[in-house]
This record gives C-alpha cells, structure tokens and sequence, in this order.
C-alpha cells in the first residue's frame, strides 16, 4: 500500500457515499497493489492522534473506491470497524479484502448502516449460519436485508 502523503487530520463536511452521509474523513488515500491472493485480512489503524469526534466502532468506516475520487459514484463501498480498543486507541477492521488497484481512506458517520443494531446473533445449524438480528431505528433502508 502506498498513500498520496494528504493529511491525517479530520476534516469536517457532509458527503454521501454509497447512500451513507459521511460527516468527517481524512485526506490521506492509500492504494491498494494486491500481490496473489491475498484474502480477508484484519486491518489495525492507530487513532492516538485522531481528531475524530468520536471513535464509536460503527461510525467509522473504512472506504473504498476505484479510482480515488471519492465523489459517492456508484465505484464506492465501505467496511465498518468492529472494535476500538481505547487502551492502545487502536481501531480493527476484520475479514477485509484489501482488492487490488482500489483506493481506500477513512471516514465517520452519523451512522454506517441504515439502521441501529440492537442484536446481532449467529447460531451455527449443520454446515449454514441462522443469523438472527433486531434493530433499535431503521431509516433510509430500503434494500436492506
């Protein structure tokens, strides 16, 4: 991964991307050159110095898009964080392809989904997954499922 050395301090200004509004990012991008087949992996980011105006895990997003515009074109999709450890102030993004020639950077929402996850359970039955869940608010989701 290479970066185009933009700052890693948050700026602030409403943008959507993939039908998710985006209330603060940073100007660095990095590119992805994938060697093989790499696979899902887990990617660690270090928010000691952040400036974000909150480190909630499913606020912050991991961005992707084909040619580093990040303009909300329809090339764009997101992975949401899983955890933030405030101890070491590290924010982990699991099982994330990191797919060549793609351009990521990192963002904040109100909300990543377009809905507020109350329960989330997954029960292993034979060789499928019954994945059961209940939201606290749905809003803007349609084609959610």
């Amino acid at each position: 991964m290479g970066n185009n050395n933009g700052a890693v301090s948050v700026s602030t200004g409403n943008e959507t991307h993939d039908n998710v509004v985006f209330s603060q990012k940073i100007a660095r991008k990095w590119l992805i050159q994938e060697t093989g087949t790499v696979g899902a992996v887990t990617v660690e980011i270090d928010l000691t110095n952040s400036t974000f105006a909150s480190t909630d895990p499913q606020k912050i997003a991991l961005v992707f898009d084909d040619d580093g515009g990040f303009d909300g074109s329809s090339d764009e999709s997101f992975t949401a964080a899983n955890t933030y450890n405030s101890a070491t102030k590290k924010l982990t993004f699991n099982s994330v392809d990191l797919a060549d020639d793609k351009y990521v950077t990192l963002m904040k929402s109100v909300s990543v989904l377009p809905v507020e996850m109350r329960t989330f359970n997954v029960k292993a039955e034979g060789c499928f997954a019954h994945i059961t869940w209940s939201t606290a608010s749905e809003i803007n989701n349609d084609y959610f499922c």
